[in-house]
């Protein structure tokens, strides 16, 4: 997994835009669909010849972190540099494409919302069981529900930290960061 520290460059993701050129073909333009953090690599430049054509010469390589449909017919530009996508492959990281964003879905909008109805309820139809029972667990579910926003708050804050370190250009210390070091300090 690339660290966030080395996406160090700016890099506008565009889009294929094809319009009528009035004569039944189509003229392609390009629009900036946003602006990346990227690492780019230099890679081997070689020239390959296919059926006495020129095949396409992969000079670099550039990784995003961004989960966003990238297709072979978007580009990235850097300046007046332009990199055409010949091949993409997605992160093999399942923590960082699904679990967290998916985490952080359930508790905002379903297992809050679902105490916080249940609660108004037990209120608004006076049962006296329910709003006890609520007030004996209430130590109970404030250590529940502040154990699963601090899961939640540590992605937030680890991504803000990722973010600040991309525009910064610094390493981010993340916790398995300095647990590493410290055991190699060690051994």
């Amino acid at each position: 997994m690339t660290a966030i520290g080395d996406l160090d460059r700016r890099l506008v993701l565009q889009a294929p835009v094809d319009s009528d050129d009035g004569s039944g073909g189509v003229t392609r333009s390009y629009q900036t669909v946003t602006t990346l953090w990227a690492q780019l690599t230099p890679a081997r430049a070689r020239a390959d010849v296919s059926a006495d054509s020129l095949a396409a010469i992969v000079t670099h390589s550039i990784v995003i972190r961004a989960p966003r449909a990238i297709s072979t017919l978007h580009r990235f530009q850097d300046g007046e540099r332009i990199f055409r996508i010949v091949a993409y492959r997605d992160s093999a990281d399942r923590l960082q494409r699904w679990w967290r964003p998916v985490y952080a879905l359930e508790l905002t909008l379903f297992e809050c919302p679902g105490f916080g109805v249940v609660l108004f309820h037990a209120l608004w139809a006076g049962a006296p069981q329910t709003v006890n029972g609520f007030a004996n667990l209430s130590g109970l579910i404030m250590a529940y529900m502040a154990a699963r926003f601090g899961v939640l708050g540590v992605y937030v804050s680890g991504r803000s930290k990722e973010k600040q370190a991309a525009a910064t250009g610094a390493a981010v210390p993340t916790a398995v960061g300095q647990l590493i070091k410290a055991v190699a300090k060690r051994g």
